[in-house]
């Protein structure tokens, strides 16, 4: 469990958490770039998908629910990541926050507790980004919380993605 100033992330643990999540996959604007931007989730379809990031979740590694500490409401999900697209092992910081709940720092706020996280808790020493290159925000939010673009590589289904780096500071 990670606590922000406004946010909590914490791993999903009922049927009822994924239940919160479908109507944020099944919007297309906060779809839009995450991978092939499909938007026609089932329930089935988000807890596998979660079962699949999630064999590390115990240590911290693993998609994380979002949740807007004053009204108690999901509003995203987050989390650092270990993808089998990553060969070397390095570690991804992964976010996406509800189009309603957009431009009010909650972005910057999540991407800053994970890498606090994956520098204090996970000693990790450099972390990734993969942005699909359409997502100026997302990049843009990127390049303030210090990472470099590394290169751009085209995913399975043919959209270009974006690497972006950071070199953390463990304490």
């Amino acid at each position: 469990m990670l606590t922000t100033q406004r946010l909590l992330l914490r791993p999903a643990t009922s049927t009822a958490d994924f239940q919160q999540l479908l109507p944020l996959y099944n919007n297309p604007q906060n779809m839009q770039f995450i991978l092939d931007g499909k938007s026609n989730w089932t329930l089935d379809e988000i807890i596998e998908k979660w079962q699949g990031l999630n064999h590390q979740i115990d240590q911290g590694i693993g998609l994380q629910l979002v949740i807007h500490q004053s009204s108690n409401k999901v509003i995203g999900e987050a989390g650092i990541l270990a993808l089998p697209r990553n060969s070397q092992g390095t570690k991804e910081v992964g976010y996406m926050i509800d189009s309603s709940f957009r431009n009010r720092g909650f972005g910057y706020e999540v991407l800053q507790g994970l890498l606090h996280f994956a520098s204090n808790k996970l000693a990790l020493d450099t972390i990734q980004a993969g942005v699909r290159k359409e997502n100026l925000s997302s990049i843009h939010l990127l390049k303030k919380s210090g990472f470099h673009k590394l290169d751009s590589k085209a995913l399975n289904n043919g959209n270009p993605l974006v690497y972006f780096e950071k070199h953390l500071i463990t304490k």
